[in-house]
């Protein structure tokens, strides 16, 4: 990442991002930095636009490095709301993976971030958070597909697969929760309350209710099928579907 940016998004530095935003000559660069050897032409920094575009190696933009550092503190969601005033178009930009930067706190396990994300788009309309949510990037995955892969999740047992069945009553299917455990999965929550047709993307592909049972997390498949009211995708890799995955996992947890 550009040095200059990298300096201003380390924890408590609210007002050096705001400075490198802000100004643009190299010697108030080099203040909000503190770097040791003074600038040269090349060093000469770009536009403040130009600063949060494409500055690691990888792509991504200021936003998508923010959306994914780690911790949740208050002052993460103030850097992505200043870098997001400055340039709205990074909320959609897109790093060398795909990955927007949604996909990227989705990743990282933010769910503040995950929410603050889908609070700016939907900002501008329900079009646009919809447009967001349902981004894929190069392996045609949403940020609900990252939102599976970090959580936790677990096998149902006999029970608690029936209630994934329509047949079942609705007051029953929702009183899974076995064990009165309380299952987190708030980053598939978010996303699936902000568009609950977000399990049906890709159109093609593998989905999300394909992945969630292949990494064996029902719980978060049961998650995805009452949220989305049994209006999901089945389809997964090579011609399967979540029905052959489930299948073969019986194999190990016996029948439902």
């Amino acid at each position: 990442m550009d040095a200059k940016l990298m300096v201003a998004t380390d924890p408590g530095d609210v007002k050096k991002l705001k400075d490198v935003l802000n100004q643009e000559d190299a010697v108030a660069m080099v203040v909000v930095t503190a770097a040791s050897k003074k600038p040269s032409e090349e060093d000469q920094p770009p536009a403040a636009g130009a600063l949060l575009m494409g500055v690691t190696p990888q792509g991504d933009t200021a936003l998508h490095v923010v959306a994914s550092t780690n911790g949740e503190g208050q002052e993460f969601l103030i850097y992505a709301g200043i870098i997001y005033k400055r340039d709205k178009s990074l909320l959609f930009a897109t790093n060398h993976k795909g990955d927007t930067p949604l996909h990227c706190a989705a990743r990282a396990g933010k769910p503040q971030m995950v929410s603050y994300l889908i609070h700016l788009a939907a900002r501008d309309g329900a079009d646009t958070m919809l447009r967001l949510l349902r981004m894929e990037n190069k392996r045609h995955e949403t940020a609900l597909h990252e939102a599976i892969r970090v959580e936790k999740g677990r096998i149902l047992g006999h029970k608690e697969r029936t209630l994934l069945y329509p047949a079942q009553p609705a007051e029953e299917k929702n009183k899974h929760n076995a064990d009165g455990a309380p299952e987190e999965n708030i980053i598939v929550k978010l996303l699936m309350g902000a568009d609950p047709e977000l399990a049906n993307y890709p159109a093609d592909g593998i989905s999300p209710l394909y992945l969630a049972i292949l990494l064996e997390k029902s719980t978060i498949a049961l998650t995805l099928y009452d949220m989305s009211d049994g209006n999901l995708s089945y389809s997964g890799a090579d011609g399967q579907n979540a029905l052959h995955v489930a299948v073969l996992r019986d194999r190990d947890t016996g029948p439902i």
